[in-house]
């Protein structure tokens, strides 16, 4: 799956929560009632809220935790990102308009071994 929903409203992009691109949670059907459609606005914006109200508290709280207290808050860094790589093929999916720093490619692997990363001493100041 390419970006989720909640990404999506953290970086300005259109939530259409009827239109079957975005259907994360539901099963697709390529006519939907207006109950399936309803539902489904109310769960996706379920996930929003979840994600903005619980799961970011517990990311910034962990953030505090190893680089301190003036790290920025994890939504501001996310705004602020200038490239969005999607694993994702935008030809098998449905379309929809999206934000203009994503970048599609599809099927990357690694063919060597890297080299190892240097090791991290110190996080907090």
């Amino acid at each position: 799956m390419g970006i989720h929903n909640y990404h999506r409203y953290v970086f300005g992009s259109p939530i259409y929560s009827s239109h079957l691109s975005n259907w994360e949670i539901n099963t697709l059907t390529e006519n939907p009632s207006i109950w399936q459609r309803l539902w489904n606005f109310i769960e996706t914006w379920h996930l929003i809220h979840f994600w903005i109200n619980d799961f970011i508290t517990m990311e910034q709280g962990i953030v505090k935790k190893h680089f301190g207290n003036d790290a920025p808050h994890i939504v501001d860094i996310i705004k602020n990102m200038s490239l969005l790589l999607v694993n994702e093929n935008p030809i098998l999916t449905y379309p929809r308009p999206e934000q203009s720093n994503a970048i599609f490619f599809n099927g990357i692997h690694i063919q060597k071994t890297p080299p190892s990363l240097p090791k991290v001493y110190k996080f907090k100041k």
